[in-house]
């Protein structure tokens, strides 16, 4: 029970372990597991679980849920087919106006968060509906795919026969975001706020400011992993983001990050996303119906909550014991 204990306190050790496992057994029984195109495959898919992932791990750091990752995504893809197909736009600006949108959207939502009085889950929910509609209906359901044939040709780049360039596109996104949370004043002041609200205010920090730009992180990472999923299949397409919104939640829970807000893992969401290609692949590998994908992401969030609850119980007691210790 001790080491049950340790392993859930560690938070990249819960994560560490699982991939270790599942790469192993994927190489033991696999034999198409290691080749290169299976590999390059893998890598190709990390980013965007990845950059989805910290999309959501920034408005959890709040205590809130962000449930329209993926409508937020589409809405920023379709600003981009636009610009690229219809105006004919460079790619830099093209990516400049859907990060843009991303950021609006993100915005938007913050400010209905904190304006309204109405509850976050409901306000992400409606806003799910409503930026989807609206590619919907800018769309007319049509894809664009007359990008550039150079935007086209970045998506699907290698590096050794074997990485894909979008992967170090993750890294550098993941760093950002690292030495936002680890050392610039606003993710400290995201976590204080997911702590405790109250708390934070008192200490001076303005809440409301906080919480919209945390919505507005968001809102440019899920921009971000969308602009990648149109360079790799090479067209905007209105599905963009249908399977993101369990797949969110599940990567950062995975890395130690708690639902409940005030503590986050940037590395561990980069290993979170890691894992859950690794079991995307591992479906499709062992010849499992595509249609258990779903079925094991919501198993796998059911584990992670049961996990994050744990570990939340965990600190609670730990800051009792130091109380006490003082006292």
């Amino acid at each position: 029970m001790k080491k049950v204990k340790q392993l859930l306190q560690a938070d990249l050790s819960s994560v560490i372990l699982p991939i270790i496992v599942i790469f192993a057994i994927l190489a033991a029984t696999s034999e198409g597991f290691l080749s290169s195109y299976n590999m390059y495959s893998v890598f190709q898919s990390v980013p965007i679980f990845v950059i989805v992932g910290l999309a959501q791990m920034v408005v959890l750091s709040l205590g809130q849920m962000n449930l329209a990752v993926g409508s937020i995504g589409v809405l920023s893809s379709v600003v981009f087919g636009i610009a690229m197909q219809e105006a004919g736009l460079p790619a830099s600006i093209c990516i400049i106006l859907a990060c843009g949108a991303g950021l609006l959207q993100g915005f938007l939502q913050g400010v209905m968060v904190t304006k309204s009085g109405i509850n976050p889950f409901i306000i992400s929910l409606a806003l799910l509906s409503l930026y989807k509609g609206l590619a919907l209906v800018i769309t007319s359901g049509q894809p664009f795919s007359q990008l550039s044939v150079g935007f086209k040709e970045f998506g699907n780049m290698k590096i050794a026969n074997l990485f894909p360039t979008t992967i170090f596109i993750a890294i550098l996104v993941s760093v950002v975001m690292y030495i936002l949370i680890r050392y610039r004043r606003l993710g400290k002041k995201l976590l204080a706020c997911g702590a405790n609200g109250v708390a934070a205010v008192y200490s001076g920090v303005n809440y409301d400011k906080t919480v919209i730009a945390g919505h507005c992180v968001s809102g440019v990472l899920c921009a971000i992993a969308a602009i990648l999923q149109v360079s790799r299949f090479g067209s905007v397409q209105l599905s963009i983001g249908d399977d993101w919104m369990l797949t969110s939640f599940v990567v950062p829970v995975l890395g130690g990050t708690l639902l409940s807000g005030g503590k986050v893992n940037v590395i561990g969401t980069f290993l979170g996303g890691f894992l859950m290609v690794l079991i995307n692949n591992a479906i499709v590998l062992w010849g499992v119906s595509s249609y258990a994908t779903n079925a094991a992401v919501g198993i796998i969030l059911l584990l992670a909550y049961e996990v994050d609850r744990m570990r939340k119980k965990m600190m609670t007691n730990q800051a009792k014991n130091a109380v006490e210790r003082e006292g």
